[in-house]
């Protein structure tokens, strides 16, 4: 009887010993961080994850659920009975890799995560000491990766190879918009920003045919779809901005480096 007890133990401790080792190589963590609040995933064994939003206000939110998969999308399903009243789940991703770095990325800011990575944002790491927008696994924040991310298929055209620069050949200042000479015949794509070179301000293409785009201040969409009026001061960034954007000047999809 004491053999097998001593047995027993033994099975325990080597299965506790395989489930410490199993968790430590197939747990990933992800993060984000605005720099007023972030969000983090733990996923054990690709399987299920634990949740947390944490905000400078206070707020906390905390949530376990399961993973699904169909074709390249992943699906963050949650547990009901571990649900809270605010409800943050399901949330769909496409893992993105690049490099080191993984990616958790919605389908509804591919553009926003292609824009990052157009933009050539990511050059450079000074960013990553205060923000990175996007959920990430962990990384050494010293390498940049190399390359491109690996996008799902549906996507890849929506990587450049090289900046995009275009021409401005219309102003329309009662929208605070305009038009450039490049449109979907370049693999452009609706939310695509592009900075004036002179200023670096920042427009997004709000429509386009094959062969031009009408772009707008990315600060008046911003407004608009949160609803809210803009500042004084912005207002008169904004006019100002515009005003001293001529017809035949350059904008490029690459943020210039000051």
């Amino acid at each position: 009887m004491k053999k097998v007890f001593i047995i027993s133990i033994w099975i325990f401790v080597v299965l506790l010993i395989l489930f410490f080792v199993i968790n430590l190589i197939y747990t990933k963590a992800y993060s984000s961080s605005s720099g007023f609040s972030g969000e983090s995933y733990v996923v054990y064994c690709g399987t299920v994850f634990e949740y947390n939003l944490v905000s400078d206000a206070g707020y906390h939110y905390n949530q376990f659920g399961y993973i699904s998969r169909l074709n390249d999308k992943y699906f963050f399903n949650d547990l009901p009975f571990f649900s809270e009243t605010s409800k943050h789940f399901p949330k769909q991703y496409y893992k993105i890799p690049w490099g080191d770095r993984e990616y958790l990325i919605e389908e509804k800011f591919i553009y926003l995560f292609c824009n990052y990575i157009n933009s050539g944002l990511t050059n450079s790491n000074e960013e990553f000491n205060f923000i990175h927008p996007f959920l990430v696994s962990n990384y050494d924040p010293n390498e940049l990766p190399e390359g491109k991310p690996i996008m799902p298929e549906e996507y890849k055209i929506m990587i450049f190879e090289s900046p995009i620069n275009a021409e401005v050949v219309e102003k329309f200042p009662k929208r605070v918009s305009f038009k450039i000479n490049k449109g979907l015949n370049d693999n452009l794509y609706l939310g695509c920003v592009f900075y004036d070179n002179n200023t670096n301000y920042a427009y997004e293409i709000i429509k386009m045919d094959d062969t031009t785009s009408i772009l707008q201040d990315i600060i008046a969409i911003g407004s608009k779809h949160i609803g809210i009026n803009l500042s004084v001061s912005d207002s008169i960034g904004l006019i100002k901005n515009y005003a001293s954007l001529k017809i035949g000047d350059r904008v490029s999809t690459v943020l210039k480096e000051n």
